[in-house]
């Protein structure tokens, strides 16, 4: 969740206005507008108010993911829209590193991830061999102690 977004349901949760907590912030309300909208952000000294009137950390109102340092969430709700924008991150990131590549390091990169395919293939038919080895002897052990009686 981005910073905006955060700012706006801290400030919500808190049963504040924007122009309440602009008050306790000295700065305009169009300026906690603009905060909420994401068209700017405000400075530092200003960050640090905010975390005090809404009773929070920064890391709570700043953090967004990016670096990969998930906290966990409490009361979260299944919300697709920001599963699909993570994933399209995701995929673009991957997309711009391997743009990124030179013609030698994509050539290596596709023969390590056919050699990870073909290792997690492998592993797939073992575990396979096991478990219909187990289901088959566990079965076969059943309808020979039924047939028997």
């Amino acid at each position: 969740m981005k910073f905006c977004d955060k700012l706006a349901k801290q400030r919500k949760e808190r049963n504040l206005s924007q122009e309440q907590l602009a008050e306790k912030l000295n700065v305009s309300r169009q300026a906690v507008s603009k905060w909420e909208s994401g068209v700017s952000y405000p400075d530092m000294a200003k960050m640090l108010s905010i975390c005090k009137v809404l009773d929070c950390t920064l890391d709570e109102l700043m953090d967004d993911g990016s670096l990969g340092e998930n906290t966990p969430k409490e009361n979260t709700k299944l919300d697709l829209t920001e599963y699909f924008n993570d994933f399209l991150n995701y995929v673009t990131r991957i997309y711009n590193m391997f743009y990124s590549m030179t013609f030698k390091q994509k050539i290596k990169c596709v023969l390590e991830m056919g050699f990870i395919a073909l290792i997690l293939f492998f592993i797939g038919m073992i575990i396979l061999y096991l478990v219909r080895t187990i289901i088959e002897n566990i079965l076969y052990t059943f309808f020979e102690s039924v047939l028997i009686y």
